[in-house]
């Protein structure tokens, strides 16, 4: 059984009560005495070195003094006995809090549903406490040891997306990767594959056109065959690649996409369907409903889907 507490450190750090609340925190410092503490769980550490980390400024009775207040601030709001303190050591228990690490390492990226997801963002994204450079040290470790998993998590989000027709949601979270990994081949897909749903595949090739050029130019390396193929299947569309340079980006509300809302099950069939038609097993789809419904809408985001 799961912890009822969750600790959210993907992005700005949040603390949830079993009921969902948000437990909030006036001083900043408590926060970052919380996180450090959850992930370093398990093991006790001495009150002179919490108190270096986060109030190095202060002399050490003033800095011990601010970890006591910090600590009778955290142990109400966490579950009994979560904290085990001593003249010298403070102690946070393993599994008292859930934390959203502990899913992305365990690649529980996805749920049930949409809600279920995972919010995939950087370490303390924008979280600074600017007096304290050891907690700032500690929070960039951290970063450099998750991007890895990032990376991986943004891409199978990417993925479920694509899967459902989101295009959307799956074009943000490409931009999301990009942040990490400017390079990255999975997030440009991604692009060119939103921007042709919405009818803007001018747009995609420039995309693809810029990022082929920095490929070769900082990693000396060339697209997949893939990339490839769906750039070339563009350009027999009409478009010539000499002119990509000139064209201005159309952003994705103001192209031509029509909207798609609640039809990501009925997608999902389809594409499956697609996809064993693609392993040479043959198959057939009946698409059926009332007229206004969106079947239309539904078969062609799969014919755009299917022609890339």
């Amino acid at each position: 059984m799961k912890p009822g507490h969750e600790l959210r450190c993907l992005g700005q750090p949040h603390l949830f009560s079993p009921t969902g609340e948000l437990i909030r925190f006036r001083t900043k410092k408590h926060l970052a005495l919380l996180v450090y503490l959850a992930i370093e769980t398990g093991r006790p550490h001495r009150r002179d070195g919490l108190g270096e980390l986060l109030w190095p400024k202060a002399e050490l009775p003033e800095a011990r003094h601010s970890l006591a207040t910090a600590l009778s601030i955290l142990r109400p709001r966490l579950p009994t006995g979560a904290l085990e303190t001593t003249r010298d050591y403070v102690t946070m228990h393993p599994g008292q809090v859930a934390l959203d690490l502990e899913r992305l390492g365990e690649k529980e990226i996805l749920g049930p549903d949409t809600t279920g997801w995972l919010t995939v963002a950087p370490f303390l994204d924008g979280f600074e406490i600017p007096d304290a450079p050891e907690f700032a040290m500690w929070k960039d470790r951290q970063q450099g040891r998750l991007l890895p998993k990032l990376r991986e998590a943004l891409v199978a989000l990417i993925d479920r997306n694509r899967r459902t027709g989101q295009s959307r949601h799956m074009e943000d979270l490409a931009d999301r990767l990009l942040l990490l990994d400017d390079l990255s081949e999975e997030a440009i897909r991604a692009k060119m594959e939103a921007r042709a749903w919405a009818g803007d595949r001018l747009t995609a090739l420039r995309v693809y056109e810029d990022w082929k050029s920095r490929l070769q130019q900082e990693l000396q390396a060339t697209p997949s065959a893939l990339l490839e193929a769906m750039a070339a299947r563009m350009r027999r569309g009409g478009w010539e690649s000499t002119a990509i340079r000139d064209i201005p980006v159309v952003p994705l509300d103001r192209g031509r996409e029509r909207p798609f809302i609640g039809r990501a099950r009925e997608y999902t069939q389809l594409y499956a369907t697609w996809e064993t038609l693609r392993s040479g097993r043959p198959i057939h789809s009946i698409v059926l409903g009332d007229s206004g419904v969106g079947k239309t809408t539904l078969v062609e985001r799969l014919t755009t889907a299917a022609s890339l």
